[in-house]
């Protein structure tokens, strides 16, 4: 969903320099793929029911992942621009 992006603390640990177009942008975020995994995060929670609490910290993790890449810090007012809420909202209609 990300591709090879990788976080600012990533990059350090392995030596090389910060280049500010490693940042997630709309362009490289794969959409179609975003859509799949939203669509199925939200499915088995449907069916799973046991394991929704499961299924809400996934959710979390990647919305925390996506502003990390973005270079953002995890705030609610990062958290609602987060394309992956987005469109876990809009499958949740």
């Amino acid at each position: 969903m990300f591709g090879d992006l990788k976080d600012r603390s990533e990059v350090e640990d392995e030596g090389e320099e910060w280049d500010e177009s490693m940042v997630l942008s709309e362009e490289t975020l794969n959409i179609e793929i975003l859509q799949i995994i939203v669509q199925n995060i939200f499915r088995k929670a449907q069916v799973e029911k046991e394991y929704t609490i499961f299924y809400g910290d996934i959710c979390e993790k990647m919305i925390k992942l996506e502003l990390s890449l973005r270079n953002k810090k995890t705030t609610i007012q990062f958290m609602k621009q987060s394309a992956f809420r987005k469109m876990l909202f809009e499958v949740c209609k």
